[in-house]
């Protein structure tokens, strides 16, 4: 807006120039109809042309600034049109996560059959991976931290397709709520979300136990996948984004949109647990 005002003042300034010129010009060339002295007639011929000259050249700056409003305008509106669409598409991935919660929940109350594995999770999970792609223009990811060791530690359910291949080796272990400041600062203090655009710039108060999690991410946005009701709150672990880049997320609208996610995934994810907590607990062969 700034920068279009700015435009028309200098295009103003041009035109009220060119007025003031042309005019000039106009008068001069009154004075040369009337004038008998031939050396002052080819003086004003002279000066009227320099007039006509610069009301040109003011001319041409002043078609030359409508010219640039113009390609900048249509510059925005590609703009617009293309942000218009990733915005649509990010819709179109966002509501197919809660319409999958409930297809998979309606099957298992239909059925009495819980066939709900990682695969599934990791669906919703790439879904989500477009919204943010679409919404950010940087390459994001997406994955599910489930609490376990009585809250006391979280273990990586699942991650989107993308950045599994690069993240899986950092998986197999349970790492501990109290050294991840998001996780920590969410079930310690109660936060609906956590989110930060530049943690290499926190330096110690930042804790993350994971290796050199700098080279993976540094924007980042936690919320926890709970229940809430009255004073009650049950937290089944956490649905997180994150972004090599920094100042790559717009935080709380944002997070309300991973929140809509989080929601969504609660049941199917206790179902998943209760699904965990019902397998037979597998033997190692003996050897006789």
């Amino acid at each position: 807006m700034l920068k279009q005002q700015s435009g028309d003042y200098w295009k103003q300034v041009i035109l009220t120039i060119f007025n003031i010129v042309a005019g000039t010009a106009s008068i001069v060339g009154l004075i040369v109809m009337f004038r008998s002295d031939a050396d002052k007639t080819a003086e004003y011929l002279f000066y009227q042309t320099l007039f006509v000259e610069v009301a040109l050249l003011t001319l041409v700056c002043y078609l030359g600034l409508s010219l640039k409003d113009k390609v900048t305008i249509e510059k925005s509106r590609d703009r617009l049109s293309d942000k218009l669409k990733r915005v649509n598409h990010a819709l179109q991935r966002l509501h197919e996560v809660p319409h999958s919660c409930r297809n998979v929940l309606v099957s298992i109350d239909k059925s009495g059959e819980n066939k709900m594995g990682i695969e599934w999770f990791q669906l919703q999970l790439n879904a989500m991976a477009e919204v943010f792609n679409d919404l950010t223009g940087y390459q994001c990811a997406l994955c599910i931290k489930s609490l376990c060791n009585n809250d006391a530690d979280v273990m990586t359910l699942c991650r989107d397709s993308v950045s599994q291949s690069k993240r899986k080796t950092h998986d197999r272990q349970s790492r501990s709520v109290a050294s991840n400041t998001a996780f920590h600062s969410i079930l310690t203090h109660n936060e609906q979300y956590y989110g930060n655009n530049d943690l290499v710039s926190l330096g110690k108060s930042y804790r993350n136990d994971t290796a050199s999690w700098q080279e993976l991410y540094n924007s980042t946005i936690a919320v926890p996948i709970q229940f809430m009701e009255d004073d009650e709150r049950a937290v089944l672990g956490f649905l997180c984004v994150d972004a090599a880049e920094k100042n790559v997320f717009e935080l709380e609208p944002h997070a309300y949109l991973l929140g809509i996610a989080a929601d969504s995934l609660y049941l199917p994810m206790e179902q998943y647990r209760c699904k965990l907590s019902k397998q037979p607990v597998k033997q190692a062969n003996k050897k006789g």
